[in-house]
């Protein structure tokens, strides 16, 4: 595990871990330099890729998955089959999902998106570490801007590049991290048009474990419904009903996961209840 930054309480949660993993659970921090420097930058790209780095240096194992903590599986084995088809296949990385950036299938080059993606480490590791960091950079003759992985995954022979799911295979909210972080920092009035604090709240109050930032339950958030003079704000019935029915749709599939608890659709129904009224989304 590696975090943003050391902390008792993300200490703790690795030794409560560590007696019933399936394997080896460590907490590797980011070097004291980079450590003190990243927080200045204010660029999350470049915090994630140091994480990264960190982890690739301190794995043991022949191959690492990259997983948005906002990407819900659907399969029980939806990791060990991607991770055995990378292996058999002997590719550099397999991913579940295309990269957005038009650009590089313009160039005949179809790269796999980071947020659930398997590697090789000796692939990872053939490249400078600052190859797979965000940055911008010319290729092919022309300049571009790469996202964490992409350089070096352009770099690379196109056969040993992949993507492969199926549809019912994951849920992906995305970007709920970067918008809680908004949240988290903004002195002013937010609008969650796509509902992720509300998600983040939700699932922090189903798992007992505190968000950190401005303090709101779900059930003030769906007091406050129709409000316009708040801090958090959620949009008013009409503009807000196609996004909230995506919302829900999404929520409703990945607490059928496997991951997901007994009873945790249930509860979230309930908690859930004066917003399906107020945006008039059945279940």
């Amino acid at each position: 595990m590696i975090p943003d930054a050391p902390s008792a309480r993300v200490h703790r949660i690795v030794e409560s871990w560590k007696g019933s993993w399936n394997g080896e659970l460590a907490e590797e921090n980011i070097r004291g330099l980079e450590r003190w420097l990243l927080p200045r930058m204010k660029n999350a790209g470049h915090n994630y890729a140091v994480q990264l780095i960190t982890g690739i240096s301190a794995t043991k194992s022949s191959h690492v998955i990259f997983h948005d903590a906002d990407l819900f599986p659907l399969h029980e084995v939806l990791f060990e089959r991607q991770y055995e088809r990378c292996r058999d296949r002997q590719l550099a990385c397999l991913g579940l999902s295309p990269v957005w950036d038009e650009w590089f299938e313009a160039h005949g080059r179809k790269l796999a998106a980071t947020w659930d993606l398997f590697a090789d480490v000796r692939w990872l590791r053939s490249f400078r570490p600052a190859e797979h960091i965000s940055q911008d950079e010319t290729l092919w003759g022309e300049a571009h801007s790469f996202d964490v992985t992409l350089l070096a995954q352009a770099k690379t022979r196109f056969d040993l590049i992949d993507v492969t799911s199926e549809p019912d295979d994951f849920i992906h909210f995305n970007y709920v991290i970067g918008t809680f972080r908004r949240w988290q920092r903004t002195k002013g009035e937010m609008i969650d048009d796509r509902f992720l604090v509300l998600l983040v709240h939700l699932l922090s109050e189903m798992f007992g474990e505190p968000t950190g930032g401005p303090k709101i339950s779900v059930e003030q958030m769906g007091a406050n419904l129709g409000r316009a003079d708040l801090r958090l704000r959620h949009p008013d019935r009409e503009s807000g009903r196609a996004n909230y029915e995506e919302f829900r749709t999404k929520l409703g599939l990945a607490l059928l996961g496997p991951w997901a608890e007994t009873g945790m659709l249930d509860r979230a129904n309930g908690l859930l209840e004066p917003f399906d009224s107020y945006y008039g989304v059945g279940r």
